[in-house]
């Protein structure tokens, strides 16, 4: 017989599938639906040198080179009435400025004190800022589209939360990606009303990637309130006055760093985990046969800056409270997509920015390892895919071929 859930064939009389865990006992009829995960990981066939996240579903998580968690939502196709129709117009408004790129647009749907601090933070210029170094970090075919949305006011206040969509752009391999937004955890957007008009709430735009210090370290570190550069990392040439080692953001510091020590080998930097103003990574030199390298950055005056480098540097004291959070959110992820009554734990754990992954062991039965995908958004980490058959990162495959040897 076959396993109503995952179509694998399974021994007459089994309880249950050895594949999936599904319950052998559905509804007569009912035709087998794909697997939600437990088919053997296809690695990609090539993997780039130096990564660009791929984009989320979700609302919390346009991930981006930089240190900055750009938020994206759909345009709207079903609309709300009276308040609802006046808050959802907002969220339409803010999706079609970041499809156009347009910044007026983009700062009109902000509210006004946020708009206010912005131009106080990056001087006179602030909307030249906006297409100069915020826009190119955004898909250029980036599409996105709502079926179904869910929004509450309350007074003042009002949250809109996307239920039914879909979102498109070309990845950095060239391949087209399509994502459901039923089928990954999508946040609420949060609106304030002012004199009348709904804005983008100012918390939620600090929370999600807008705050002024957080769009400085998009251009290595913004202007001060007459525009000039304050960013102290280079000279009026544009030369990088300090020394080569300050960044905007760990990753590029400690890519950087590689760059300079290894300018033969290539590298490929496979963990970069974050907390306060210290960074650890490791990075693997000639896809792992010359070794890895640990790195340790700490984020200075002038921008973060590799302050230690070898096999050796110690795992900092926040590190291994950093993997337990993230350990923690991965085995609730899988207990809500896993058959009711399964155990589970987590193996081969990396994290690599805001990025995660791992393997999750059935304990209380034999089942595939499914691959589990997290994010970390504002709201802490959350599940994005889970599956046997689902792409893996190449950081990640880099890593499982480097300690297992395949």
């Amino acid at each position: 017989m076959y396993c109503s859930r995952c179509g694998r064939e399974i021994p007459e009389g089994n309880a249950f599938c050895g594949y999936c865990g599904a319950s052998t006992a559905a509804p007569a009829g009912q035709a087998p639906s794909p697997p939600a995960y437990y088919a053997a990981p296809t690695p990609p066939a090539a993997a780039p040198k130096r990564r660009v996240s791929a984009l989320p579903w979700v609302l919390g998580g346009l991930g981006l080179v930089g240190v900055v968690a750009l938020v994206v939502v759909l345009l709207l196709v079903l609309g709300g009435s009276g308040e609802s129709a006046a808050a959802e117009k907002v969220v339409r408004d803010y999706c079609k400025a970041l499809e156009d790129k347009d910044a007026d647009l983009l700062l009109e749907v902000m509210e006004p004190d946020f708009r206010r601090e912005l131009k106080n933070a990056l001087g006179k210029d602030y909307k030249d800022f906006l297409d100069d170094y915020y826009f190119p970090e955004l898909p250029d075919d980036l599409k996105v589209r709502i079926e179904k949305m869910e929004t509450k006011v309350r007074g003042d206040r009002a949250t809109v939360k996307v239920l039914e969509g879909t979102m498109s752009y070309t990845g950095e391999d060239g391949r087209k990606v399509s994502l459901e937004a039923s089928e990954s955890y999508v946040e609420e957007v949060e609106l304030a009303k002012v004199d009348g008009k709904w804005y983008l709430a100012k918390s939620w735009l600090e929370d999600n990637g807008f705050a002024p210090d957080d769009l400085e370290a998009l251009s290595g570190g913004g202007k001060d309130n007459s525009g000039k550069d304050t960013s102290g990392g280079k000279d009026s040439s544009g030369k990088d006055s300090s020394g080569g080692s300050a960044a905007a953001d760990p990753e590029t510091a400690m890519l950087d760093y590689l760059g300079r020590n290894y300018p033969s080998t290539s590298f490929d930097l496979i963990e970069m985990v974050a907390s306060g103003n210290q960074a650890f990574g490791t990075a693997l030199l000639d896809s792992g046969y010359l070794g890895s390298q640990n790195l340790l950055a700490e984020k200075k005056s002038s921008g973060w800056q590799v302050v230690q480098a070898g096999k050796d540097v110690d795992y900092p004291w926040w590190y291994q409270d950093v993997y337990l959070e993230v350990e923690s959110a991965m085995l609730d992820f899988v207990a809500a997509n896993a058959e009711p009554g399964l155990t589970f734990r987590m193996n081969d754990i990396l994290v690599r920015g805001n990025e995660a992954a791992g393997l999750a062991e059935c304990t209380s039965t034999e089942l595939e390892q499914p691959l589990v995908l997290m994010r970390r958004g504002s709201g802490g980490w959350y599940g994005m895919d889970i599956g046997t058959g689902i792409d893996i990162p190449y950081w990640y495959e880099l890593y499982l071929q480097f300690i297992y040897g395949f």
